[in-house]
């Protein structure tokens, strides 16, 4: 259908063409003669709010009459054979494209109905998501749409029904106002009616009509809306009926057996070794770095050892001048000879650690090194002054805090 082949059939379902269409030939038919009642004429033509009121119940009672077409239509639509000769089950979804072009095939104005539209629009989901599995879920998406577009179908008889009423009362209170004002004694206070023009009580005839009118739409718009409803649920099973089961799921292939779960686990391998394999890489570089980290830090441990070792060496050189400072010298050169011992000792278990660092003991060696290597001469008289040398190597870290 073209473009203007639908702006042209838009146009001819408007109400508010039929609505001013029905309008002029009601009230030309009360001009001329043709219908003959003076009560009609008295409510429907005595005040510029009947006019107005009329015209917006024609218009609303429009809108429901081209409603009930459709509803009628729809409901002739649910009885036709929609897809004969393709299987009820078992189909792939190739297979939709085949169930798309059966709906082509309806009549013109099937095509407008809740069911085709519904059938496509689920089919079309199909072809573009290439599963049936979420099938479901968009039937529901679908019926909340077609139940949202229900109710907007209704949106002029719901403005004409809250209108009317205030079109009437305008019309009353206007009419008051105008023959109290116009029609009053002079300084009358009492009886002021009393000289009030003849056809005064015609006045409250714009509240009367547009009530009635309010009422008579409200009716019928239940009614249709009820049918409507009705129509909606009968889509819904009709179009669960046609779809769900119908296709195959991915993961069944035709004549093959269902898949274990060790199958499917296999099936998704792909993601999880590259998953693996990026971890390996990962955890391989992290060693790299930590082992290239160990290696400085051995590398800083054997330059502080050998920077301590000549500064040892230095001592114990500078005592050997004198004959009785001599044994005072050996001891030093012995207690050198532990404290490197110790070191390389250290150095040893560090170097075959598996990667594990304790943070804690690396701060207290390196600031056992740098102030045993500012304080050495210190340290060595403090060793001196101990009776008997009972003071091991392992007291490190406590000359370090007595020095400090």
């Amino acid at each position: 259908m073209s473009k203007m082949n639908q702006l042209a059939r838009s146009a001819m379902r408007h109400p508010l063409l039929w609505g001013a269409v029905a309008t002029a030939g009601f009230y030309l038919a009360l001009d001329s003669g043709v219908v003959e009642q003076p009560l009609l004429a008295r409510y429907f033509a005595g005040h510029w709010a009947a006019y107005v009121s009329t015209t917006m119940f024609l218009v609303a009672m429009a809108a429901l009459v081209v409603k009930a077409m459709d509803l009628v239509r729809d409901w002739r639509s649910l009885g036709a054979t929609l897809f004969d000769g393709i299987p009820a089950a078992d189909l792939r979804i190739a297979d939709a494209s085949l169930m798309v072009a059966a709906l082509d095939k309806q009549p013109a104005p099937a095509q407008h109905t809740y069911l085709i539209q519904r059938l496509r629009a689920a089919l079309d989901y199909l072809i573009r998501k290439g599963s049936p599995d979420s099938l479901e879920d968009q039937l529901r998406a679908l019926a909340d749409l077609d139940a949202e577009r229900k109710a907007a179908s209704f949106g002029i008889v719901r403005t004409m029904l809250w209108t009317m009423p205030f079109i009437g009362a305008v019309g009353t209170v206007m009419g008051l106002a105008s023959a109290i004002s116009q029609n009053a004694p002079e300084g009358a206070v009492n009886g002021i009616t009393a000289n009030l023009p003849p056809g005064f009580e015609l006045i409250l005839d714009t509240t009367v009509l547009s009530l009635l009118l309010t009422v008579t739409l409200l009716v019928v718009m239940l009614v249709a809306e009820h049918f409507e409803n009705r129509l909606l649920a009968v889509v819904d099973a009709r179009a669960s009926r046609e779809l769900i089961g119908r296709f195959r799921s991915l993961s069944l292939a035709k004549g093959a057996q269902p898949v274990s779960a060790a199958a499917s686990v296999a099936a998704g391998s792909g993601l999880s070794d590259t998953m693996i394999v990026t971890m390996e890489k990962i955890a391989s570089r992290q060693t790299e770095v930590w082992q290239a980290s160990l290696d400085a830090a051995t590398k800083h441990w054997e330059e502080q050892t050998d920077l301590l070792k000549k500064q040892i060496g230095s001592g114990g050189g500078g005592g050997g001048g004198g004959g009785g400072r001599g044994g005072k010298t050996a001891a030093g050169g012995g207690e050198a000879a532990q404290i490197s011992e110790a070191i390389a000792t250290s150095l040893s278990e560090l170097g075959s650690s598996n990667l594990v660092i304790n943070n804690e003991i690396m701060v207290e060696l390196s600031e056992v090194i740098r102030k045993g290597c500012r304080n050495w001469p210190y340290r060595l008289r403090l060793r001196r002054s101990v009776r008997g040398g009972t003071r091991r190597v392992d007291d490190i870290a406590e000359w370090s805090n007595d020095a400090a």
